[in-house]
């Protein structure tokens, strides 16, 4: 790659071996229950009529899995 483009390819810092990352460790546990819980986003949705809104939203995870509540 450094031959044909003159750019070299380099690890972000946080995929450097023996690296910490500061700050908040990732969670997937949000209401305290216990079970793992998974939160999706749709960034570019559509809400309310506004084109490009964004949307989150968490499914619960319970001891049979995930909960989907309408």
């Amino acid at each position: 790659m450094l031959a044909v483009t003159g750019a070299a390819l380099l690890p972000a810092p946080h995929a450097v071996a023996g690296t910490r990352t500061v700050g908040a460790a990732p969670r997937d546990e949000f209401d305290g229950d216990g079970y793992a819980d998974l939160a999706v986003a749709a960034p570019w949705a559509t809400v309310g009529g506004k084109k490009g809104a964004g949307y989150g939203a968490v499914l619960y995870g319970s001891a049979s899995g995930l909960r989907i509540e309408t």
